[in-house]
């Protein structure tokens, strides 16, 4: 499994908005300035925020005095769900959907598999590190390197 483009630079799109937070009084970023800072092409970060939008993990603000900040506190937010905004489910082999096993029972190599239980493993502990990876943490190893 590899990650999009999209799903990369999302990341790193909430990264820089992360250090913009300011608890209760999100700070407004322009999204030429992310874009910069990030090396993210504009048009792409525009489509990218549309979607982390939609999703309730960054929210717009229009007119002179707009731009985007979190819509939810850095500790709120994780890896896993800026992915799923941008990419939708991960799953690293088509028998797995973002949970488990799309459908066993339509498996025609299902009494045969034997890497099964392995992709499953391998999937829910990539999840597990992905859904524990929050913002407001690694905003903290940024300012301390």
């Amino acid at each position: 499994m590899q990650l999009t483009r999209g799903a990369e630079y999302a990341i790193r799109a909430v990264l820089d908005l992360t250090a913009n937070h300011t608890g209760q009084k999100s700070g407004k970023v322009q999204l030429k300035d992310i874009a910069s800072r990030m090396d993210i092409p504009d048009d792409f970060l525009a489509k990218i925020f549309q979607m982390l939008n939609r999703s309730g993990i960054i929210k717009s603000y229009r007119g002179t005095k707009g731009g985007y900040a979190l819509a939810r506190e850095p500790k709120d937010i994780n890896i896993k769900d800026v992915i799923y905004a941008v990419d939708g489910p991960i799953r690293l082999n088509k028998c797995l959907a973002a949970e488990g096993c799309v459908e066993e029972s339509s498996c025609k190599y299902q009494q045969k598999c034997a890497i099964h239980d392995i992709w499953n493993e391998a999937q829910s502990s990539m999840l597990k590190i992905l859904s524990g990876a929050d913002f407001h943490s690694l905003n903290q190893k940024m300012q301390n390197r």
